[in-house]
């Protein structure tokens, strides 16, 4: 797998579980929306290059800290991950013969 994009986030601590695990037990349905809001971009490049994208925390022990700027939702701790884009090699090869 190669990087097509990587961005560092401040990501809801609350989130997490979801956008790791997938794991939608204890959020709620807006929170749930608020997360597919701010993914719809990310979600838009992946669908158009055939990209998979991954969320994980930048550092190995991740600690929360407080901000009143999360990447989305309300002020609250957050965790700076990485939103990577990936793309394998095959599809990088496609991509050319298209162009």
């Amino acid at each position: 797998m190669k990087t097509f994009c990587q961005a560092v986030e401040r990501i809801p601590d609350w989130a997490l579980c979801y956008l790791i695990n997938n794991t939608l037990e204890g959020l709620s349905e807006q929170e749930v929306n608020s997360i597919h809001d701010f993914f719809s971009f990310f979600e838009d490049i992946a669908k158009e290059f055939n990209c998979d994208i991954i969320v994980s925390p930048v550092e190995e022990q991740p600690e929360g800290y407080f901000t009143w700027h999360p990447a989305f939702g309300l002020a609250c701790t957050v965790t700076d991950c990485y939103v990577t884009l990936l793309y394998t090699e095959q599809e990088e090869i496609q991509c050319l013969q298209h162009s």
